[in-house]
């Protein structure tokens, strides 16, 4: 009796202990989450935004902005639905800006909000994260690329759960490290629609989805010939595959006139939005959903003593 005592404790301090870990989690993902202003759409924007959590494994939970270029049933009586991206960052740690950790400066460089505001003015719904453990996400502060597959597949399924997005056209655009992962989840997931891979890293992987590869010729971080690379192991897997080169801009795709305030040049960005608008098209009228009836409240049957 007196073991299976100490055993009944120690499993209750367990239970306790996980519920304390878990609570701590979700306490750091609330104090990192204090201020989501940043987030909004710049003042005069053609969209609106809206929080989401989505939640890959028990510890992990992963907070982003999904940016809509509209919503609400139309005069009509219908609702649109919108093709969508999944913009995915680079390998460093990062908010759903592409910020690095911490830095919430005016001047920070913030390359998927750059990409995600453009292609949502483009009438595409855009779906951005804060990496695990950065912002208002939770989980362990490393992440493995196998985890960032994870959570890019996890990112796929919400979009295909909303009834604001048409599941049959979602696109994946990836930074450096980012373009690596959609294209290991194009490989994974043959439904996604088509990737952007914006200076992809070596060595090239093979998916069919259709495939815009973008290389900046000034690039220091990505050797000149890693896009041809990319190209030629697309193709060789059935992708159509297309790629752009733009002189004088590196691997982050700034201008050098904008290096005081960062951001991503809009003749890429323009290049991107063109090319998915191309492959994805417009919104789509579908029937409003009708709302769920009430149900009467259940009688109570008592019997008899």
């Amino acid at each position: 009796m007196t073991g299976m005592g100490i055993g009944g404790r120690c499993a209750r301090a367990a239970v306790r202990a996980a519920a304390v870990a878990g609570a701590a989690l979700a306490l750091a993902g609330a104090a990192r989450a204090a201020d989501l202003t940043r987030y909004l759409p710049p003042p005069g924007a053609g969209y609106v935004t809206e929080e989401v959590r989505l939640r890959v494994t028990g510890q992990v939970s992963l907070a982003g902005t999904v940016s809509l270029p509209g919503r609400g049933v139309l005069a009509n009586g219908r609702t649109r639905r919108y093709a969508a991206v999944l913009v995915l960052g680079d390998a460093s740690r990062e908010d759903r800006d592409g910020a690095a950790e911490g830095d919430s400066s005016a001047t920070a460089f913030r390359p998927l909000r750059d990409v995600a505001d453009t292609l949502a003015d483009r009438g595409l719904a855009v779906l951005r994260l804060d990496d695990r453990g950065v912002g208002a996400s939770t989980g362990p502060d490393s992440t493995t690329a196998s985890d960032r597959v994870d959570d890019a597949m996890a990112a796929v399924a919400l979009l295909r759960r909303r009834g604001d997005v048409d599941p049959r056209r979602i696109a994946v655009v990836g930074l450096g490290e980012g373009a690596v992962t959609a294209a290991q989840l194009a490989a994974a997931d043959p439904a996604v629609r088509a990737i952007v891979l914006l200076a992809p890293p070596p060595p090239p992987l093979a998916a069919a989805a259709p495939a815009l590869v973008l290389q900046g010729d000034a690039d220091t971080v990505v050797p000149r010939d890693a896009a041809d690379a990319w190209v030629r192991a697309l193709r060789e897997a059935g992708a159509d595959a297309t790629m752009t080169r733009f002189p004088r801009l590196g691997h982050d795709f700034v201008a050098a006139a904008d290096r005081g305030a960062p951001v991503v040049a809009a003749v890429v960005r323009g290049v991107v939005a063109d090319w998915l608008a191309a492959r994805l098209g417009g919104a789509i009228e579908v029937a409003a959903p009708k709302p769920r009836p009430h149900a009467a409240p259940k009688r109570r049957h008592h019997r008899r003593r």
